[in-house]
């Protein structure tokens, strides 16, 4: 639709969702461009991602609050009010890779990037959760795997 419109598209890509679910999106992503041929028209399409850092969905992260009288106050984000605690009903079997507020370790966010990056995504990002720490952990390991 882009090309129909005459919209100069720079990118294609996923945000606000788990880095598990970014990972497997990014194979979507490649197939949507190929299979619409966007290539052809604009060359330097490139692939962006800008995943969550909760262990849960954020959906279920915020609703958490609801459930807990002694919340602590959610910052992450902009895009985000109220008060939040961490869900603890659907932690996955990774715990090391999240602090014990659910908010995954920028090491471990910086290993994900690096991956995508692997993957061919050129744009890499954070959404909720994400902080300026994980913003500098993904940095400094991608400027490790040029």
């Amino acid at each position: 639709e882009a090309k129909e419109r005459n919209v100069p598209l720079e990118a294609l890509g996923v945000n606000c969702a788990s880095p598990d679910a970014v990972t497997r999106a990014i194979g979507v992503v490649k197939a949507i461009i190929d299979q619409n041929d966007i290539m052809t028209t604009l060359p330097a399409l490139r692939i962006m991602v800008y995943a969550n850092a909760f262990e849960t969905t954020t959906s279920e992260w915020l609703s958490s609050s609801l459930e807990t009288k002694e919340n602590t106050k959610h910052s992450s984000c902009d895009s985000c009010s109220g008060n939040v605690e961490p869900s603890t009903s659907s932690r996955n079997t990774r715990k090391k890779d999240y602090d014990e507020f659910g908010v995954i370790l920028p090491e471990v966010y910086a290993n994900y990037a690096a991956q995508w990056k692997k993957m061919g995504v050129s744009i890499i990002g954070g959404c909720c959760g994400c902080s300026p720490l994980h913003m500098k952990e993904v940095a400094i390991k991608l400027s490790l795997t040029e």
